[in-house]
């Protein structure tokens, strides 16, 4: 865990569309309010810092892509790409900066293609998680964190009924924060 961490999100816009608003509600509105709230000091414990403001919101990337069909998802390579193309562009890696890739709605990842560990909740038998996060190294930019956030309001990933999207204070972005 990083003692104190800029927060990049990513949207991917499927075909070039998809307003941030009706697709995930608003991440970047949350990931500053969870950064200035007393609930972010649950972390002082695990990175041995206390200061307030340590997880501020920067730039963010709108990406424009082709969906997927649900037979062919996208994996964890595809999300590493995204976060390079965007790391790399903005010149901001290691400890001290996250990303965050936002998927619309009706978007599957899986972390391989082979694997069936899907976030897949129109495929039940490959339904296993509804976010995740991770680290790796790239050669030419260094050390990248970075998290996958799809779409939250969907049976099986934690949305109170009534959230719109992508679950402003849903308990997926906390924990793939932390």
């Amino acid at each position: 865990m990083a003692r104190v961490s800029e927060q990049h999100p990513i949207f991917l816009l499927p075909n070039g569309r998809c307003p941030i608003a009706s697709c995930w509600g608003n991440p970047e509105a949350f990931l500053r309010d969870q950064n200035a709230s007393e609930f972010i000091h649950i972390t002082d414990q695990y990175v041995r810092a206390t200061a307030n403001n340590r997880y501020p919101v920067g730039a963010h990337k709108l990406i424009n892509y082709k969906p997927t069909p649900r037979t062919a998802p996208l994996t964890d390579n595809d999300m590493i790409a995204f976060v390079h193309t965007v790391a790399a562009s903005l010149g901001q890696t290691g400890y001290a900066h996250m990303y965050h890739v936002f998927l619309p709605p009706g978007q599957d990842v899986c972390l391989t293609a082979g694997d069936g560990v899907c976030y897949s909740p129109d495929v039940p038998s490959t339904f296993f998680f509804c976010g995740y996060h991770g680290s790796v190294d790239f050669g030419d930019i260094g050390h990248v964190l970075y998290s996958v956030e799809p779409f939250q309001n969907v049976p099986g990933c934690a949305v109170r009924p009534g959230t719109s999207g992508w679950a402003i204070g849903g308990f997926n972005q906390q924990h793939t924060f932390a």
